[in-house]
């Protein structure tokens, strides 16, 4: 069952070490404050700790045990601009489902080629292309701010480009339609052709968005030798700025900011679109709990802290035990070893 509580704090800094006053973190900056010493984790201590035992021939101590959570209970806290810090729930270790790492892994955008090698076609002639929406952009920050896909409304969407061929030579008449697609308003594809090549290409605007082509050459003089079309679908990567400032702006739900009776406010937002992030996940289940609400913080609720990638995070290395850039992992897991 999915939970009901999911939020991300994002951070071009190191894993804070400001003391123990809970509100002094500076702006911009996450923390894991231990609510059972009422102090932030120092620079060099701890969140995971791994032990280890002897091995079973020499006896010596290098077989690494299941990895533990150190803090009783604790919180992930983010310093604001302006007010209080933002924070997680009060999160006991046991609550603690996983905690996963994910370095970032960039998002490719989807293409399709076709290889029209042995294709002749005459000035005057016509032939179209349709392109078929097999995925939409489904991330929130698709939604409140959309990214070249305004003419991207539902999976089964048929977009058709028609062009009259102005010239007879293969290689200046692709080159020619490369002009007139891309300077057309409509299309969310970008076209492009190598000289000498005859394999047309088209890549989608919204590295988010899947599609397929199909051509329709018959009104040419000669068909293509091969017609190989070669469609390639989108891969989403991990920690893409866009999906993650989207992450950031749902986060602010929680903390008040949307479904106001009073003038929209728009809190401070620590991410950038056009950057890429680590991530690490916390996923945990307070569903065990005596709440009022016995539906409260249910299910697998998750705490991301996005750490932009190529900062320094010696901090957060010592915390979890891990490269942060390097270790795609499951770092803790309560019903297994990590």
């Amino acid at each position: 069952m999915s939970g009901i509580y999911r939020a991300t704090f994002v951070t071009e800094a190191d894993l804070s070490a400001d003391g123990s006053d809970f509100d002094a973190i500076s702006s911009g900056e996450v923390g894991i404050f231990n609510v059972d010493t009422g102090a932030y984790l120092s620079a060099n201590e701890a969140f995971l700790q791994i032990d280890f035992a002897a091995d079973t021939s020499g006896g010596a101590v290098t077989t690494a045990q299941s990895s533990v959570i150190v803090p009783r209970r604790f919180q992930i806290v983010q310093g604001r601009d302006v007010g209080n810090p933002w924070c997680s729930p009060i999160i006991q270790k046991e609550d603690v489902l996983r905690i996963d790492c994910s370095p970032k892994a960039s998002a490719v955008a989807a293409t399709s080629s076709i290889d029209l090698s042995g294709a002749a076609i005459a000035i005057g002639e016509t032939y179209s292309i349709k392109f078929v929406i097999t995925s939409i952009d489904f991330h929130y920050e698709n939604f409140v701010n959309p990214n070249d896909s305004k003419n991207v409304s539902y999976v089964g969407q048929v977009l058709q480009y028609e062009r009259t061929a102005t010239s007879a030579d293969l290689d200046t008449e692709l080159a020619a339609l490369v002009v007139e697609f891309n300077a057309k308003d409509g299309f969310p594809f970008t076209a492009d052709y190598t000289s000498g090549t005859d394999v047309l290409n088209f890549t989608c605007d919204n590295e988010f968005v899947s599609f397929e082509t199909k051509y329709d050459l018959t009104g040419i003089t000669t068909q293509p030798t091969v017609s190989t079309v070669t469609d390639t679908k989108h891969v989403v990567g991990i920690g893409d700025g866009r999906i993650v400032r989207g992450m950031e702006k749902q986060t602010q739900a929680l903390f008040g900011y949307q479904n106001r009776i009073y003038l929209p406010q728009s809190p401070t937002l620590y991410s950038v679109a056009s950057n890429d992030y680590d991530m690490i996940s916390l996923t945990f289940d307070q569903g065990r709990k005596g709440h009022a609400n016995p539906w409260l913080f249910t299910g697998e609720n998750v705490v991301n802290i996005a750490i932009k990638d190529g900062t320094t995070h010696t901090n957060f290395d010592n915390a979890f035990g891990a490269n942060i850039d390097n270790a795609t992992a499951t770092l803790y897991s309560k019903y297994g070893a990590a």
